[in-house]
């Protein structure tokens, strides 16, 4: 027997807390020209990075990264990134505290 109360019955503050912790990246897709941006924005983390592959596809020449708004990124998230760039796909904007992650052997 679950103990957890339903939602319409949390106060809201402790709703948007909850909802808030629920999220962690948050990945837009928006044309720019002929070639779409995606922005990603938030912390990067193992679990989201299919839903980013799914989102940028196969054509590195068809898409950008916008990464300015990217906080921070786990051990997955950045290997993917590294993965991504070693693959010809552009990072754009990439925080300084990321940069040396992607393009170090750091994990």
């Amino acid at each position: 027997m679950s103990h957890a109360k339903p939602l319409h019955r949390i106060p809201k503050l402790a709703r948007d807390w909850h909802a808030k912790r629920s999220v962690t990246t948050r990945i837009t897709v928006g044309p720019e020209g002929k070639i779409r941006r995606i922005l990603v924005a938030g912390r990067l983390t193992g679990e989201e990075v299919g839903a980013l592959e799914q989102a940028i596809g196969d054509d590195p020449s068809a898409v950008y990264l916008e990464l300015n708004e990217l906080r921070s990124a786990d051990a997955a998230g950045v290997a993917a990134l590294r993965r991504l760039r070693a693959e010809g796909f552009d990072l754009r904007t990439v925080p300084p505290h990321l940069a040396w992650r992607i393009e170090g052997d750091a994990p």
